[in-house]
């Protein structure tokens, strides 16, 4: 077939993904950059394949925790694809390049520039899929975070309410995606303040979680947790108490005792409890915890 021919060039990205999916990421960096040159060799610096091979190499040195060089890779294909034609293909390769480098922008708090690539790929993925498509929606929510990191709440919440509206239409409202954008909303009234706001959405999601994916799913519990911690005030302190124990015998029997979200369960439940004056019942928790966190 030959270095050029399309079963070549998959199976060389197939086994850079292997290696990168093995953990073997020094070997998936050195055989991702033989990749990416090799493309540049036999298609040229803008071919479809060089640029889809810079954008994977991007994105493993991303996740090595490296940012500069990501960063300039995927500014340079981005500089490269607009002397494409711009057919399908490159549009779409445009996307994910340009949500990647939003994330990557992100990460580093450069957030005009990250808002700045998230809009178009929102402004893309609202043209091209709907305004209720997935990726549509994605966008909806990064956009929300980068907005609020850039002190705008209000258009955060903006955002998130369409991002639940969206779900709740074209997967229902006790779609788990549904249920996710109901979490997000909830605790980000949480906590930007408005408690008030947030109390409803948070029972509507337990509820529907309960339902949905039965009492013991680690979402369910989550939600049970979530709601809790906003019903600290004298009126719900009953309630809270028993959303807090529901949550740790469910991560408990889940987990097992030892775990990250078990041992945080154990401890948000002593607290209540020594918040409540109830020192006896808290000594036992709280020495738990510790053990625990020490183990």
């Amino acid at each position: 077939f030959g270095e050029a021919h399309e079963d070549t060039v998959r199976s060389q990205r197939d086994l850079c993904m292997l290696l990168r999916d093995m953990g073997r990421l020094s070997d998936a960096e050195l055989m991702f950059r033989g990749f990416a040159a090799s493309c540049e060799k036999h298609w040229g610096s803008s071919h479809p394949h060089t640029l889809a091979s810079l954008v994977d190499l991007a994105e493993l040195l991303e996740s090595t925790g490296r940012q500069e060089e990501p960063e300039l890779l995927l500014k340079r294909v981005l500089m490269r694809m607009k002397d494409r034609k711009q057919d399908e293909a490159t549009t779409l390769d445009s996307t994910r390049t340009m949500r990647t480098l939003g994330d990557l922008l992100q990460a580093q708090g450069k957030y005009d520039e990250a808002e700045d690539y998230e809009k178009k790929v929102l402004d893309h993925s609202e043209k091209k899929f709907g305004p209720q498509h997935s990726n549509t929606l994605n966008s909806l929510t990064k956009l929300a975070v980068i907005v609020h990191a850039m002190g705008r709440p209000t258009e955060a919440e903006e955002l998130l309410r369409r991002a639940l509206e969206g779900r709740k239409a074209s997967q229902g409202p006790t779609h788990p995606n549904s249920l996710t954008a109901l979490d997000n909303l909830a605790m980000f009234l949480k906590a930007t303040g408005k408690h008030e706001q947030a109390v409803p959405l948070l029972r509507e999601a337990h509820e529907c979680c309960k339902k949905e994916l039965g009492p013991k799913h680690p979402d369910t519990l989550t939600c049970a947790v979530d709601l809790a911690l906003l019903l600290l005030d004298p009126k719900h302190r009953a309630e809270a108490e028993a959303l807090l124990r529901q949550g740790l015998n469910g991560r408990e029997e889940l987990y097992g005792p030892l775990h990250t979200d078990t041992l945080v369960s154990v401890h948000q439940l002593a607290m209540l409890l020594r918040a409540d004056g109830k020192n006896k019942e808290a000594e036992p928790y709280l020495q738990r915890a510790m053990a625990g966190y020490e183990s």
